[in-house]
């Protein structure tokens, strides 16, 4: 009887699961692998070479697909994790898909509708600043979450384009499981302008409950006191904002950008503060195979001040490999600050210089 049973089931999902191939009308795997030698100048008083990955790109694996549901209208969901590629650890610890997990419903005169865990819409920003190559030269703290930054519990709604317009809109519910970015509730808009070579748009996230570490970005004071007995646990707070608005035009083989960022914090004592980076970065293709990128960045606020410059060479193996050159040079000159490239260990000094050589590779 238990034999029995066992077929029946086996064959019951045999019918659903052909069933579901039969509906679906593609799943496709995806993925990124970034990995490189990194020099560092000073990193606690000394030079340092280490290899990394996720560096000049997320490496990571994901499925996406969608199912054709007539009319224009389609089925779509999307998982995504990220992993470190030295050692295959996943970056977002305790999660199958950290970096997206959503599903929802995409039509060509509606938009798209999608609920789960989501960017929001601040990572639509890269294509706007001079930002380029590694991660070590973006913004402070990425606190303008221009990286790419996610919402657990969201719904987010993207307009169709129209006569080059499109926008959208974000509401996460909050979350107080792993991996969350907000235990409060957040939201975000964006709106964006495309026609020919010109390119403008802008992006803003208001986020609840959520925690910041100005130590771990070589800040000696922040909010108007002293980071030291923040360093281990970060400084809470009630609202994070931030807003961003770029520009970018082409020009024959040259890409001219400009970005501006304002974060504004609110700790939980009611103390206030605020980070603004402006951009400026221009790429070049030499040929196409050979390209080029430099960006000059500076930040001010939470009682320090950046200047950061980033150059980059990018050779194409193919359209899914890449190896490159790169050089981010940070100075700082806020009081007690010390240099610290983003996600890299402190300088001892105002001045911290990384130099990578990499491969990317896209399948």
């Amino acid at each position: 009887m238990a034999y029995s049973t066992q077929l029946k089931i086996a064959a019951l999902a045999s019918l659903i699961a052909a069933g579901t191939a039969h509906a679906q009308s593609s799943v496709t795997l995806f993925g990124m692998i970034d990995t490189g030698i990194t020099y560092f100048s000073n990193q606690s008083g000394h030079s340092n070479v280490i290899e990394d990955g996720y560096v000049n790109a997320p490496s990571m694996i994901g499925f996406t697909g969608r199912e054709d549901l007539g009319g224009g209208n389609r089925a779509i969901f999307r998982l995504t994790q990220s992993f470190q590629s030295t050692n295959g650890k996943a970056m977002a610890s305790g999660s199958a898909f950290g970096m997206e997990s959503f599903v929802g419903l995409e039509s060509d005169r509606y938009g798209t509708l999608t609920l789960g865990r989501q960017n929001d819409f601040m990572v639509e920003m890269l294509q706007y600043t001079g930002i380029v190559g590694p991660i070590y030269g973006y913004h402070p703290g990425d606190y303008d979450r221009i990286t790419g930054e996610q919402l657990n519990n969201s719904v987010k709604y993207d307009s169709p384009e129209i006569a080059g317009v499109q926008g959208g809109a974000i509401y996460s519910f909050g979350s107080t499981s792993g991996n969350a970015t907000n235990t409060g509730r957040a939201f975000g808009l964006k709106l964006k302008y495309h026609n020919g070579p010109f390119a403008i748009g802008a992006a803003m996230t208001d986020i609840n409950g959520t925690t910041i570490n100005p130590a771990g970005i070589g800040l000696a004071y922040a909010f108007g006191t002293s980071t030291a007995s923040t360093a281990s646990s970060g400084i809470e707070l009630r609202n994070l904002t931030t807003s961003a608005i770029g520009a970018a035009y082409q020009m024959g083989p040259a890409r001219f950008v400009a970005s501006y960022s304002y974060v504004h914090f609110i700790a939980l004592d009611g103390a206030k503060d605020r980070l603004q980076t402006g951009d400026v970065g221009v790429m070049y293709d030499i040929r196409p195979d050979l390209n080029v990128a430099a960006d000059y960045g500076y930040s001010v606020g939470l009682g320090g001040r950046w200047h950061v410059y980033n150059a980059m060479i990018n050779y194409f193996l193919s359209k899914r490999t890449t190896v490159y050159l790169d050089a981010d040079f940070e100075h700082v000159t806020g009081a007690g600050q010390v240099a610290q490239l983003l996600y890299a260990s402190p300088s001892s000094n105002s001045d911290q210089l990384a130099l990578r050589v990499g491969i990317s590779h896209k399948f």
